[in-house]
C-alpha cells in the first residue's frame, strides 16, 4: 500500500500538477485513512508513512539521446509497441495524451497529430491547460507506421477507436508501464550495463518529453518552439 501512495505521488508529479495542489491531493488521502482507521477498517495509514512532497519536488532531468533511443527500440519486438514508442520520441506529448490518442487525431494528409485529451486512470478528460491543446506536425516515417499499424489492426479501425487501445477502451497507463519496463529490463541485460550506468539509462516514460526537447534542440529548435510543442505555457517550464 505505501508503494502505491508512492507511485501516486509520482505519477500526479508526471502530469505535472502544481505542488501545492499535490500537497491538498495528499493531505485529503490522509484525511480518509484517518476516518478508515478511526472506523476499525484498516489500522494503518499509508499516506502518513509516505509523507508528503517536499515544497519542491525533485527534477528528473534524465533522457536519452537519439543513439540511446535507437539501441533501446532494437529490443523491441512488437510493432505495436515499436510504433507507440516512436510517437512518444518524436513527439513529446505525455503519456496519458498518449493513451487518449484515437485515430480521429490521426491525420495522415497533413502528417499531424491532435492532441485535445488526456486519460488518467480510467477517464478520458480534456486537458488541464489551453496550451496543452496542440497540434503536432511528425515525421513521416512514423506517421507511416501509425498507418501500417492501423491497416494491421483487425477489425478495421473506426475513427473513434483509441491508437493503442481496444475498440473505444484507451490504452491502461498500467499496461504501458508493464511494456516498457520490460522492454526496459531486456536492454539493460543486452547491453550490459554498470550498476550506475543502468541507473541513468533507466529513465521515466516521462523523461521521454526530455528526450523529446533535447532532440529538438539539438536539431536547432529555439526553446520557445519546444515549449510550445511540449504543451507548456511558457518556456520557463521547459
Amino acid at each position: 500500500m505505501n508503494r502505491d501512495v508512492g507511485r501516486f505521488q509520482h505519477d500526479l508529479i508526471d502530469a505535472e500538477y502544481s505542488v501545492h495542489h499535490i500537497k491538498k491531493v495528499h493531505q485529503t488521502l490522509s484525511a480518509v485513512f484517518n476516518f478508515a482507521i478511526k472506523e476499525q477498517y484498516t489500522d494503518h495509514n499509508p499516506a502518513r508513512a509516505v509523507g508528503n512532497i517536499e515544497d519542491e519536488p525533485t527534477r528528473h532531468i534524465n533522457f536519452w539521446t537519439l543513439d540511446e533511443f535507437k539501441s533501446f527500440m532494437s529490443v523491441v519486438d512488437d510493432y505495436a509497441h515499436r510504433t507507440l514508442f516512436m510517437v512518444l520520441y518524436y513527439s513529446g506529448m505525455r503519456k496519458g495524451e498518449l493513451c487518449a490518442l484515437t485515430w480521429n487525431d490521426i491525420d495522415f494528409k497533413n502528417n499531424t497529430i491532435n492532441i485535445n485529451k488526456t486519460a488518467y486512470n480510467t477517464r478520458v478528460t480534456t486537458p488541464k491547460t489551453p496550451s496543452s491543446i496542440r497540434k503536432l506536425e511528425m515525421p513521416k516515417y512514423v506517421m507511416a507506421m501509425l498507418n501500417q499499424l492501423k491497416n494491421l489492426k483487425k477489425p478495421r479501425q473506426k475513427s473513434g477507436y483509441f491508437v493503442f487501445g481496444k475498440f473505444y477502451d484507451h490504452l491502461p497507463a498500467v499496461s504501458l508501464d508493464r511494456w516498457y519496463h520490460n522492454y526496459l529490463d531486456r536492454w539493460v541485460e543486452k547491453e550490459e550495463f554498470t550498476e550506475e550506468i543502468e541507473k541513468k539509462k533507466r529513465i521515466r516514460i516521462h523523461d521521454f518529453r526530455h528526450s523529446h526537447a533535447s532532440y529538438l534542440i539539438n536539431k536547432g529548435a529555439i526553446p520557445a518552439v519546444v515549449a510550445k510543442r511540449l504543451g507548456h505555457k511558457d518556456v520557463a517550464t521547459t
